[in-house]
């Protein structure tokens, strides 16, 4: 067996895992306050980090991990489908790209708000973490519909939200950055777009542009000079380059000047180790710290499939 063939089957194996993940089952017990432990880089020494779920008054139960130093920025992360890899069992295990701790900026407060806890019409009504009910699936052959009722009342709540996060650092909006991966990506371009006031960055993992979101709300836009960055994989089988970059390339036509969308070659639905990746060099960017760990200043905004502008 040649390696290319038993890369293209590890891949596919791993699309198939992640399309039929079992979500199903209670909602997870989870504790207020707990204490966990970090893993560092080459090392046996673990940090010990503050964590907490939350109720705000927004309605959304979140994840958060306050800042080792003065909190000047904040990352506002919506989860996948079915919550974090692993269904609910794992939406209480700290993010993965926390697992380079060293690198997250010591001065970034992370809040990863809950999805409601809903039952999925294209699953036969099996309940999982959902930012919104998909009616069907095309199994990745094109956007699938949705109940945009929820999409509604979940952009109200992620605005409040952000409005919270803005006030505990003296209602600079610019130092508030958005993300999110899969649905949760999608979720999150939609809030983002949809925001008054202009926002940090963006950084969407393995998602696009939904069709409900319109080309006169992308031209009236206050994010048109905000930096957005996408990541995709060149083998998703779910989120396709085909569709994908056509959707994402919608902000360019609408006049956003700081947007690029990147595909990676051999990387599926499931990115792995790409999550991490991708997070931790779009927020040391965004708060421009350098190589070394130094911050360099204040924050404004590889392989080819390739890197580039959604215009191209």
């Amino acid at each position: 067996s040649s390696p290319g063939y038993l890369r293209t089957a590890c891949q596919c194996i791993m699309t198939k895992r992640l399309a039929s993940e079992e979500f199903c089952g209670p909602a997870p017990r989870r504790q207020a306050v707990e204490q966990f432990m970090l893993p560092g880089s080459r090392s046996r020494k673990r940090t010990p980090v503050r964590r907490s779920f939350v109720q705000l008054r927004c309605g959304l139960e979140v994840y958060e991990v306050r800042p080792e130093r003065e909190h000047e920025y904040t990352f506002i992360y919506m989860h996948a489908l079915g919550g974090f890899h692993g269904g609910p069992k794992t939406i209480t295990t700290p993010p993965r790209f926390f697992a380079m701790s060293q690198r997250w900026p010591k001065n970034m407060r992370l809040v990863v708000p809950m999805a409601p806890w809903r039952a999925m019409t294209f699953a036969d009504g099996r309940e999982m973490y959902a930012w919104f009910d998909y009616l069907s699936t095309s199994g990745g052959r094109h956007q699938d519909p949705i109940d945009e009722s929820h999409l509604l009342h979940m952009r109200k709540s992620l605005h409040e939200l952000i409005s919270q996060e803005a006030d505990l650092i003296s209602g600079d909006h610019t130092r508030i950055f958005l993300g999110g991966m899969s649905q949760g990506c999608c979720m999150g371009l939609d809030a983002f777009v949809h925001y008054p006031q202009p926002l940090g960055g963006f950084c969407g993992l393995a998602g696009f542009v939904m069709d409900s979101t319109s080309e006169a709300v992308i031209r009236r836009s206050a994010q048109k000079e905000t930096k957005i960055a996408l990541f995709n994989g060149c083998n998703d089988r779910i989120c396709r380059q085909a569709w994908v970059r056509p959707a994402n390339q919608r902000l360019a036509a609408g006049g956003f000047d700081q947007v690029s969308n990147h595909f990676e070659k051999y990387v599926c639905h499931a990115l792995g180790g790409w999550e991490q990746w991708w997070i931790l060099e779009f927020v040391r960017e965004m708060c421009q710290i350098s190589s070394d760990g130094e911050d360099t200043g204040s924050s404004q905004g590889a392989s080819d499939c390739g890197s580039q502008k959604v215009a191209d």
